[in-house]
């Protein structure tokens, strides 16, 4: 006899043993006659038993925090620099003394950073930044045409680029110490500022030595890096391994004011967005593609636009003005921050758009958007 056993070797499906191992043959003599007897001992299995299945891991879910730093206006008619967290505003100047400015921001943690300005009753200005909403001021004095744009945070190092009247060659505040260049000192450091690593990195405007053309370049430590020799702008900068990406425009007419049309530069390559009056202010660069936040002027309106891969998407609302700043890439999900025309003419007013839409901000009589932050985090977190 041959006994067959199940073994099972899955949670899902078993298979059947017939082996010899699984099979014991014993032999008797008989007396007289000889007979044979085939005894089978049927053996238990040698698998072990089998494992519980487990159970699927569940993607953790994952939160979604936008940030928008801008300006918005105070009662008594004062500018005064705010950032929203998911549509709730926080205004970060004192508008019974001054009025402030917002011009970059940076998310570290739960700590929100956010550069700018200060102007006096001369409209002479101050450059700060606000950390959580405290104010941090980086002028060596008080209202000395000194102003701060982007910021970065890297570490324990807060990163501030800016100006200071007076000062030729000045690049960027590292933790209140002024930085100078290492070359030409003849710069507008006026774009965006990134740290990679161990490198800082920086946008801005360089003066040729005729002193009449204004060329785009960027400058890696400290060093320029010339990327144009006709009238142009670098407006922000990113990097995506070795590579390096500046957008901004060029006036190649000779118009009076020229015609800015947005571009940006791939190592010094230049790459053409438009053909009509447009401008560059923000970049990205994820899985491949390129993403560059700005304006173009495809009728007499004014609209915001990003282009992915150069192919230009204007925003869904194309019956009012509106200007387009920086941007983010979160997924398949593309938001820009900015701002719109109000319906009753009187001043924009702060919003950004995603994937197009806009999203409203609150705001009192008029304001703007200037930098977007998107965060993703587990929930609850």
């Amino acid at each position: 006899m041959i006994c067959l056993t199940e073994a099972p070797i899955g949670p899902e499906y078993y298979i059947l043993h017939l082996t010899l191992s699984n099979v014991r043959l014993k032999i008797y003599p008989i007396v007289l006659s000889i007979a044979v007897s085939a005894i089978t001992a049927c053996t238990k299995s040698n698998n072990p038993s089998p494992k519980p299945p487990t159970p699927p891991v569940t993607p953790a879910k994952m939160d979604t925090d936008v940030y928008v730093a801008g300006i918005t206006q105070a009662k008594n008619g004062k500018v005064i620099a705010a950032y929203w967290k998911n549509g709730v505003a926080t205004k970060l100047g004192d508008s019974t003394t001054y009025s402030s400015v917002c011009y970059g921001m940076a998310i570290d943690g739960n700590d929100v950073y956010v550069s700018g300005w200060l102007l006096d009753g001369n409209f002479k200005s101050t450059a700060v930044y606000w950390k959580n909403g405290v104010l941090h001021t980086l002028s060596p004095s008080p209202s000395d045409n000194s102003v701060a744009y982007d910021i970065a945070v890297n570490g324990n190092d807060v990163y501030v680029s800016g100006s200071m009247y007076g000062t030729p060659g000045f690049l960027y505040w590292k933790n209140g110490m002024p930085v100078m260049a290492t070359g030409p000192t003849n710069a507008a450091v006026y774009g965006g500022l990134l740290i990679n690593g161990n490198d800082v990195y920086q946008s801005g405007t360089s003066v040729l030595p005729d002193l009449t053309t204004n060329v785009a370049a960027y400058w890696k430590n400290g060093a320029m890096v010339q990327i144009s020799n006709i009238n142009s702008r670098g407006q922000a900068i990113t990097v995506s391994g070795s590579d390096v990406y500046v957008a901004g425009s060029t006036e190649t007419d000779l118009a009076v004011p020229a015609t800015a049309r947005a571009c940006y530069w791939k190592n010094g390559v230049i790459t053409q967005l438009s053909s009509t009056w447009s401008d560059a202010e923000g970049i990205v660069v994820e899985n491949g593609d390129i993403y560059i936040s700005g304006s173009t002027q495809p009728s007499k309106l004014t609209l915001a636009t990003y282009w992915r891969n150069g192919i230009a998407h204007t925003v869904l609302n194309n019956t009012v003005q509106s200007f387009g700043n920086s941007i983010a890439v979160i997924g398949n999900d593309v938001y820009m921050a900015g701002s719109q025309q109000q319906p009753n003419g009187l001043g924009d007013r702060p919003l950004y758009w995603k994937n197009g839409v806009p999203v409203l901000l609150p705001f009192y009589s008029s304001g703007g958007c200037g930098p977007i932050a998107v965060v993703v985090h587990p929930a609850g977190n």
